[in-house]
């Protein structure tokens, strides 16, 4: 269950620090729009700098497991398929947004999902060429083949940082700082701006009672309660 604080907290962050916030979700998914508006709260209450990426992931896991959450039939071979189109035509959809700027393009993902979950329309290619000119962003999907296979490799390689990271299921969030960059929290569960707060204040403490795994692989997981340390290198925005 996730909750909204409407009291500003009170978080104890040296002013100097830059968090960088990767998030991983599934965009058609309503606890992945609820956990984005807990992350917006925290990232405008924070009081020194976030960096925030979000980055579409799914695979046939997260599909039944959006499935599941949604009480649907995962037996349903068309339903599943139909799904996974949608998930994907959003994913690429919101890859053409973020050509804008990762501002606008979150912009565009959000109206997109507000749409979906709370105006209740049916995701559609026109609903998200409409959405994009209202926004005044045009996108098409009548792109020339080479614009569109260079799509296909952005999506695709952030399929690649979540494997980097140690993705499993969405919505997930991992979050760096710039004075531990090589090692990273890794949230899956109870992703509000209350917790982040609270676990960040406590991450030098916290960390120090973690062993390291074997460190040939090329990512470290520790599990502790609900989120991971993580070892992995962090990528541009």
């Amino acid at each position: 269950m996730y909750k909204f604080y409407n009291k500003k907290p009170k978080p104890s962050f040296d002013p100097h620090q830059v968090i960088d916030l990767y998030l991983f979700i599934n965009p058609f998914g309503f606890r992945c729009y609820c956990v984005e508006k807990e992350i917006q709260a925290f990232i405008k209450n924070a009081p020194c700098k976030v960096n925030i990426k979000i980055l579409t992931y799914h695979n046939m896991n997260t599909i039944t497991q959006y499935m599941k959450e949604n009480q649907l039939d995962v037996n349903d071979i068309a339903l599943r398929n139909k799904i996974y189109k949608s998930i994907y035509h959003l994913s690429i959809a919101f890859k053409m947004a973020l050509q804008y700027g990762q501002k606008r393009g979150r912009q565009f993902l959000m109206r997109t999902q507000k749409m979906i979950h709370e105006e209740h329309q049916e995701l559609t290619k026109d609903l998200l060429v409409q959405i994009s000119k209202d926004l005044n962003m045009p996108i098409t999907f009548d792109l020339p083949s080479d614009e569109y296979e260079e799509l296909k490799k952005s999506y695709a390689n952030d399929l690649k940082i979540a494997c980097e990271m140690g993705i499993t299921e969405t919505p997930s969030l991992v979050m760096f700082d710039n004075f531990t960059d090589e090692y990273g929290i890794l949230i899956q569960r109870d992703i509000t701006q209350q917790h982040l707060i609270d676990l960040y204040n406590n991450y030098s403490d916290s960390s120090r009672t973690f062993t390291k795994n074997s460190p040939t692989k090329s990512t470290e997981c520790v599990l502790a309660k609900t989120f991971k340390i993580i070892q992995s290198k962090k990528y541009d925005f």
